[in-house]
């Protein structure tokens, strides 16, 4: 998608290589064009940005610097000017506010897939600001490690399906435990003996069913437990899963 052509109250400002916009303020619409080939904005700091500004094809923003600046949400881009030499995204030392508005403005030009590498890097350099011992910084690891942010929807089911095979091995493992012998499933009787009717008549159906009651009977108090904390992580684990699919189907 091409950006809007310059027409009654937009104005003009064109850059060459490495051309510094620092300091700028936008009242009425603003195109900002090549003039050159290889054109790119180095700096954007201490810029005002109080109308939108839009970046035309062929005009790089990779390593741009954004200290200071204000308004970045009204940027407008028609591709991503953040890639650079076959790097995905290229964005220098920006905060984590900056990151957050860039990430409004992609999305308010319709390019989800890089706001959702933007919403990345903006949870990333929140995490690195925080302390090594903060709980939001642990939390944030979680998020990340299991749940890709949100935005990568195999992690959380590979997650799942682990989580399934070690609380099926446990059982099979250590019956006198969790068990103590064989039990009942909605009255039918399920072999201790057998993994694959622990692994997808208990363990599977259990932690897939996350608002239903537990389906066994007769298990122990460390069973039960065990079940319910699985249900627990199971309904994060699909929260993430939706999220991460939601993000897929936007881009």
């Amino acid at each position: 998608m091409e950006p809007e052509r310059p027409e009654s109250g937009f104005a003009l400002r064109s850059v060459a290589r490495a051309g510094s916009l620092a300091g700028l303020v936008t009242t009425t619409p603003v195109v900002v064009r090549p003039t050159e080939a290889g054109a790119s904005i180095v700096s954007l700091e201490r810029a005002v940005l109080l109308a939108p500004v839009h970046v035309a094809d062929g005009v790089s923003m990779a390593g741009c610097a954004f200290t200071g600046a204000v308004g970045l949400d009204e940027l407008r881009f028609s591709r991503n000017p953040f890639a650079a030499r076959g790097v995905r995204l290229h964005l220098g030392d920006a905060a984590p506010s900056e990151l957050r508005q860039l990430r409004r403005a992609a999305e308010s030009s319709s390019m989800f897939q890089l706001a959702a590498a933007l919403h990345i890097a903006q949870l990333d350099a929140t995490r690195v600001m925080l302390r090594a011992t903060s709980a939001r910084r642990w939390a944030l690891e979680a998020f990340r490690w299991i749940g890709g942010y949100g935005h990568r929807p195999s992690r959380p089911v590979i997650v799942w399906s682990a989580m399934c095979l070690v609380v099926t091995y446990m059982i099979h493992t250590w019956p006198d435990r969790f068990v103590g012998g064989d039990f009942m499933l909605d009255y039918i009787r399920v072999d201790i003996e057998q993994w694959h009717a622990v692994l997808f008549k208990v363990v599977v159906r259990n932690s897939l069913a996350v608002f239903s009651p537990l389906g066994p009977t007769g298990m122990h108090t460390d069973g039960v437990a065990l079940l319910l904390a699985m249900k627990v992580c199971s309904t994060a684990l699909f929260v993430f899963f939706a999220m991460g699919v939601r993000s897929r189907l936007r881009r």
